[in-house]
Parts: structure tokens; C-alpha cells; sequence
């Protein structure tokens, strides 16, 4: 009976060896993937990969291409090692299909290795001292990311084990990519959105008045601010025929977090077709009210005539009876 618990002893320390392997590997996985996927910064997260992560999986010369979808093609974005390669630096481009491992592993979305890359079809060599090297695809959610390269100078150096790690972390390596390439293109349109404001915001403040006319026998005065860089209010003093004067407010459509750059601009058009209209209006103003609303995009125009020193004349108002909204006050 005193064999029994031998044998048992005997096999688990037989494959305690293995076990020890496989949660070292799964330690250093774990740590990578928190390492890479706090940055979000593209090219330090490319550059943090194959200088550091990759180098700590035994990977001696690394490369990374990313997936430019425009063009076919991918583009070196980092490398390390390659020492003696001065034709392939950072913006190199590979065809996707058609030039070296890295293109075809684009192509047919699975990993290759070549043990010896001077009878590889694929290969384009690059470093003369290179003899061994595995192209593996970045893929989040079946769409092509780019790929990760590594490579050595010597036969056969990637074991299996080592393979099966490296395309566990081009797992995490791809999603990091993805998240840093969604991060940089939301600030670019955040960039833009808030050029955009900006500028129309400038146009919108030149068509305002300057300064409150004097009016004998009043006292006139107007301030605007809106709650975004750009708001549909505009106001306007507008002098006409016998002293009288136009003090106009209106409320043009095209909200600010929803217009484009063309809305805008037809937003500024309307507040100058309402003061033109104006200028030249004598008598009627609630006809002239409807009828700059139905040729423009103001949805509430208000005016109010002054004439002489204490009395004042006729009030208009006319509201877009086509309008789906109204956020004037």
C-alpha cells in the first residue's frame, strides 16, 4: 500500500516543470496586456511594443505594419533591430497580397513562420544576418489591423511555445492598436469641431453691431451670449427713410452640436438676407416678416419700428410655420 502515494508523488512533481512554464507565460501575457492597453497614444503604444513587450518574449529584431485601408497597403509604423536595413524604415509600404510575409499574412489572415527565410517564396529580405522569422496578423473583430513581425539571426529560433505566446499577445497588441487608432481619430474630429466653432463664431460676431445707435429720446442697448462657441440668436440695428430705425431679433435654426460647416455658413447667409430685406422695407412688416421666413432658414423673426422721439411704430412678428423646432426664448 506504501507505493500508491509514491507513484502520486512521483507524477506531480514529474509535471510541476510544465505548470511553472505555463504560469510564467501567463504572468508575462497578464503584464504586457495591462502595459499596452493603458496607452492610447498610437505611436508610443507601436513603439512601447516592439522595443519593450516584444523583447521580453525573446523577440530580438520586432516589426509592426499597420493596416492603412485606404491605399491597400500597410505601413511600417515602428521597428526594432534591423540594424543593417536601411531601405525599410518607419513609412515603408507593403502591397497587401503581393510584397513579402508581411503582405501575405495581410492577405490571408493567418500566421506564418519561416524557419529558414532564405527558402521562404514570401520573404523580402531586408538584413542579410537575418535566417529565421514569423509575420503574424492583428485582427479585431474579423477587420485587418496590421501586422507584427519579429524575426532572428539564427535557424528555426521560434519553438512552438514561443510562437503560441507571441500570437497570444498580438491578441492584445491588436485591440491596444484598434483603441489608440479610435482615440487619435476622435481627437482629430474634436480638433476640427472646435476649429469649425471657432471660425464661425468669428463670422457671427462681425455681423453683430458694434455698438448701440443713438436714438433720440431712447435708450437702446443689446448683449448676446450663447450657451456653445455658437449660438442662432442675432440681433440688428437697422437704420431707415425719416429717422426711423429697425431693431431686429431672430432666431436662426441649425443648432450648434448639430450643424455642419455648410449649416453654418447658411445660418450667417440668412441673418444678412433678413438685414438686406429689411434695409428696404418702408411699410407691412408682418408680410416682410413671412415672407424673409419662407426664403431663409430663421425660424423666429421679431422687429420692432421706432419713429420720432416718443412714439413708437409698428411691431412685426413672424414665425417658420415649417419649423420642427423653436429655441429661442
Amino acid at each position: 500500500m506504501s507505493t500508491t502515494p509514491i507513484a502520486a508523488t512521483t507524477t506531480a512533481y514529474a509535471s510541476r516543470p510544465l505548470l511553472i512554464d505555463q504560469v510564467e507565460d501567463l504572468l508575462k501575457l497578464q503584464k504586457a496586456a495591462q502595459q499596452i492597453s493603458s496607452i492610447l497614444d498610437l505611436d508610443q503604444l507601436v513603439d512601447t511594443v516592439v522595443n519593450d513587450v516584444a523583447r521580453s518574449f525573446g523577440c530580438i529584431d520586432a516589426d509592426i505594419y499597420l493596416h492603412h485601408e485606404e491605399r491597400g497597403e500597410l505601413v511600417l509604423a515602428s521597428a526594432c533591430g534591423c540594424d543593417g536595413c536601411d531601405a525599410h524604415g518607419p513609412g515603408h509600404s507593403l502591397k497587401i497580397g503581393k510584397e513579402g510575409m508581411v503582405g501575405h499574412v495581410a492577405a490571408t489572415g493567418k500566421m506564418r513562420y519561416a524557419p529558414d527565410v532564405r527558402v521562404d517564396p514570401y520573404y523580402i529580405g531586408c538584413e542579410e544576418a537575418t535566417l529565421s522569422e514569423v509575420a503574424i496578423p492583428l485582427h479585431v473583430e474579423g477587420q485587418l489591423v496590421g501586422v507584427f513581425t519579429t524575426s532572428h539571426h539564427q535557424l528555426d529560433a521560434f519553438p512552438p511555445e514561443q510562437i503560441r505566446l507571441l500570437q497570444a499577445l498580438c491578441n492584445d497588441v491588436a485591440v491596444a492598436v484598434h483603441n489608440a487608432r479610435r482615440f487619435r481619430s476622435e481627437q482629430h474630429r474634436r480638433q476640427e469641431m472646435s476649429r469649425e466653432a471657432q471660425e464661425a463664431r468669428a463670422i457671427q460676431q462681425a455681423l453683430l453691431p458694434k455698438a448701440s445707435p443713438y436714438i433720440p429720446g431712447f435708450a437702446v442697448s443689446a448683449f448676446s451670449i450663447s450657451a456653445g462657441a455658437v449660438g442662432g440668436d442675432w440681433y440688428d440695428f437697422i437704420p431707415m427713410d425719416e429717422g426711423r430705425w429697425a431693431l431686429v431679433l431672430a432666431d436662426v435654426a441649425h443648432p450648434v452640436h448639430e450643424e455642419t460647416v455648410g449649416d453654418r455658413q447658411s445660418a450667417q447667409v440668412d441673418r444678412i438676407a433678413v438685414r438686406a430685406a429689411l434695409a428696404g422695407i418702408q411699410r407691412h412688416p408682418g408680410n416682410i416678416a413671412q415672407g424673409v421666413l419662407q426664403k431663409s432658414e430663421v425660424l423666429l423673426l421679431q422687429f420692432l419700428f421706432i419713429d420720432g422721439v416718443d412714439r413708437l411704430g409698428n411691431v412685426g412678428v413672424g414665425v417658420n410655420r415649417g419649423a420642427r423646432h423653436l429655441d429661442a426664448g
